[in-house]
């Protein structure tokens, strides 16, 4: 095989695989204020879509040792453009973690922001945090990386089999 041939193989079988590779995810964000830090997990797939239950969880972190969620008034609001669509209550699963779900309506770019007070006043500091979230389309379908593994083999080949049938094709030409 030629080192033409050869490195169009490799050229298809890179661009394949970095195609099929998960894009970057953002919705792991930590913030925090003050003594008190707060990770953002969305579902599915860190990918909310519009239209479709999204599951999102809170997990604290207090350095010092003084929040407990149990002891929190916490609320989470959701705003698209500026303009706050939703507020509701933190579920309270235990002192440091809370499963919550929300169905976004539209796609778009939302802050999500999450506001804590203590239930007696002294107890930890008031806390507000901001979380960017970006909502894909309602029609979005995004095929499985064993799919994506697939498309890359059958590429690859054709591929292949193009060079060399191209090569055996140039030494018959020579022979004649």
């Amino acid at each position: 095989m030629q080192r033409s041939s050869i490195s169009i193989v490799i050229s298809t079988l890179t661009v394949v695989v970095l195609l099929a590779l998960p894009a970057a995810a953002s919705a792991h964000i930590f913030r925090t204020a003050g003594n008190i830090g707060v990770e953002l997990h969305i579902e599915p797939d860190d990918q909310p879509i519009a239209g479709q239950p999204t599951h999102y969880r809170f997990t604290f972190e207090d350095v010092v040792g003084t929040f407990s969620l149990n002891q929190c008034i916490c609320t989470v609001s959701f705003a698209l453009a500026g303009r706050t669509i939703a507020t509701r209550t933190v579920a309270n699963q235990g002192s440091s973690v809370s499963e919550n779900t929300f169905t976004f309506p539209d796609s778009g770019a939302y802050t999500i922001t999450l506001a804590g007070k203590p239930t007696q006043a002294g107890t930890f500091p008031d806390f507000r945090m901001h979380y960017p979230a970006r909502v894909g389309a309602r029609h979005i379908h995004t095929l499985p990386v064993a799919a994506w593994l697939g498309i890359g083999a059958g590429v690859g080949a054709i591929t292949l089999t193009a060079a060399l049938m191209e090569r055996s094709g140039r030494k018959r030409v020579a022979v004649q």
